[in-house]
């Protein structure tokens, strides 16, 4: 497990004084391996100008769970590119929390990223019928704005 020898790695890594680059890290779902990590200081740039950088990461979905962590951005801007699967809203987060909110960041979600599970929408379900073994439910009928940005529909249950 790739994120657990990271962790193991990195995971005690507090501080950066340079920048923090994330590059074609395809197994990669969550920077959460670097669990202790408050401060990149940023005092030696990537081009000059990033003190993180995240380009490429296919699968990266998450940066980290900002209601349990805090990370400050001392100095130089932030990059993110053809990060497919990472939600602009996480984006906006971290830019939140981090205090690099007014440097112009560059941040850049192209066209073809899949934003579509980023949107949720809660759906209503009524029952219908219930047997031993089964259970018949409907749903309003729910259409996004571009038809292309749903496939299906899954119903996950548990038993109570």
């Amino acid at each position: 497990n790739i994120a657990a020898e990271l962790e193991s790695s990195l995971g005690q890594l507090e501080e950066i004084t340079g920048y923090l680059s994330i590059r074609r890290a395809y197994a990669l779902v969550s920077l959460s391996f670097l669990r202790k990590l408050r401060v990149i200081r940023g005092e030696t740039l990537e081009n000059e100008n990033f003190s993180f950088h995240a380009f490429d990461n296919q699968n990266l979905r998450q940066l980290w769970d900002w209601n349990k962590h805090n990370l400050t951005i001392l100095n130089g801007r932030m990059y993110f590119g053809y990060n497919s699967k990472l939600c602009k809203s996480e984006i906006i987060r971290m830019e939140e929390v981090t205090g690099t909110k007014n440097r112009k960041n560059e941040i850049s979600i192209p066209a073809y990223a899949d934003q579509a599970f980023c949107e949720t929408q809660v759906l209503n379900f009524t029952v219908i019928r219930t047997t031993s073994d089964k259970i018949l439910i409907k749903w309003q009928a729910f259409w996004p704005l571009d038809f292309r940005d749903l496939l299906g529909f899954m119903v996950f249950y548990k038993e109570a």
